[in-house]
């Protein structure tokens, strides 16, 4: 009957905690006005103090209400649940990638980009330390290879478009596309993996400064790159021109640069 009285609308697991704890301050056995006794307010005030009294959780240190620890066996609901805290930025992970590593997406891309980066050789780590001569050599190099498989792919088909479109910002985007005389539109880094490796380590090393950089620098840094990528890129192109793409181009094949 004294724990009837108390219970209100406390939930089965607090109503427990809270017999536990009265057994444990007062001692079973004594009436309902000893168990009273020396107890701070009222039974409600009591009850209430109680049930919101926080412990920290056992893996993560999180406060907890007691009655989630007994309910979880010391784990905050998260940690119940199996999340986890990323390893590189410390904030909290839901769920644990295949490896079981507990890690952000964008973390773990920003390990890979400095990995990549460095296995090139390249060694940027400030906008003023790009080499633009080096990056556009890498882009005509790259974008050139791309056509040539495009060719080889495509033997005795002419070529009646010839599209260069590349990004400014996030990294380096490069996309040659071709028409083909019976219609047929193909945009080979779609079709092509290639490219992309071939361009990936400029691209993460781009893409390794501008996440370093605060949101004022990283305007400027914008603007760097919308003022040196396109006279780059126009002369990426002018050297396409004058192989003919490595394509059998059709006369009058147009051919044509632009953003996207």
């Amino acid at each position: 009957m004294i724990f009837k009285s108390i219970k209100g609308k406390v939930d089965e697991t607090n109503d427990n905690l809270l017999r536990a704890r009265i057994t444990e301050e007062s001692g079973a056995g004594k009436s309902h006005a000893g168990i009273c006794e020396g107890v701070p307010g009222n039974w409600r005030t009591y009850r209430n103090r109680l049930k919101n009294m926080r412990v920290p959780c056992t893996k993560c240190g999180t406060e907890i209400l007691e009655a989630t620890a007994k309910a979880n066996d010391g784990l905050c609901g998260p940690c119940s649940r199996g999340a986890g805290f990323c390893v590189v930025c410390g904030k909290r992970v839901w769920v644990a990638n295949k490896t079981g590593e507990y890690i952000h997406i964008n973390c773990s891309l920003k390990i890979r980009d400095e990995e990549v980066a460095a296995a090139s050789g390249i060694s940027w780590s400030r906008p003023n330390e790009i080499d633009w001569d080096a990056l556009g050599d890498g882009i005509l190099a790259a974008t050139q290879r791309c056509f040539t498989r495009v060719a080889d792919a495509n033997q005795n088909r002419i070529i009646k478009d010839v599209v260069v479109a590349y990004r400014i910002g996030e990294g380096v985007g490069v996309e040659p596309c071709v028409t083909f005389s019976d219609g047929e539109y193909l945009n080979a880094s779609l079709d092509d993996d290639s490219l992309f490796n071939d361009l990936e380590p400029f691209d993460s090393a781009i893409i390794r400064i501008e996440e370093d950089l605060d949101d004022e620098q990283r305007e400027q840094f914008i603007e760097l790159l919308e003022s040196r990528v396109p006279p780059l890129m126009e002369w990426v192109f002018e050297a396409l021109k004058r192989s003919n793409f490595g394509l059998d181009l059709a006369e009058g094949c147009n051919k044509t640069l632009k953003v996207f």
